[in-house]
């Protein structure tokens, strides 16, 4: 028999992560002379940079950078909100379930689209590192969401 755990995403569950990515997102494609709306942008919640950066460096061929060079600008963008914002904030009740969870034993892992330097800087900036006994980043993978390996594996422990 399997043992039982809890595995949680982080953007959207964990905090409410969406505003800052939006934001970073739109300045940095503006930057490329991308234009998005926010209904376009919203199809592409809890995919991975690849996907997104990809996708839009594919539509929009008057961009010179690279899909990778994109997601860099936005992570130090993201970052640096993330930092300065004291509006965000973790989902409320967050840290009181992740407590009962542990308490009564059960090992929780954390699996996210975002690369593992922004799950880690997340959890730090909240004090929520230590109930994760496992984290997995779709960017280690050969796919992310919306496919379930992020969900099967067990790449980084903590």
């Amino acid at each position: 028999m399997a043992e039982k755990a809890f595995i949680f995403d982080m953007d959207g569950v964990i905090y409410d992560s969406e505003p800052i990515h939006a934001k970073a997102k739109k300045q940095v494609l503006a930057e490329c002379g991308i234009s998005i709306s926010d209904e376009r942008l919203a199809t592409f919640v809890g995919r991975s940079s690849r996907d997104f950066y990809g996708t839009m460096v594919e539509e929009n061929p008057q961009c010179q950078l690279s899909w990778q060079e994109l997601a860099q600008r936005k992570h130090a963008l993201y970052k640096r909100l993330l930092a300065e914002d004291d509006s965000v904030q973790v989902m409320p009740g967050i840290k009181e379930l992740l407590e009962h969870i542990r308490a009564v034993g059960y090992p929780i892992g954390l699996g996210s689209s975002s690369i593992m330097e922004m799950i880690e800087l997340v959890l730090n900036r909240f004090d929520l590192k230590d109930y994760f006994s496992v984290l997995v980043s779709g960017n280690d993978l050969p796919k992310s969401k919306p496919d379930p390996l992020i969900f099967l594996t067990n790449l980084h422990c903590c």
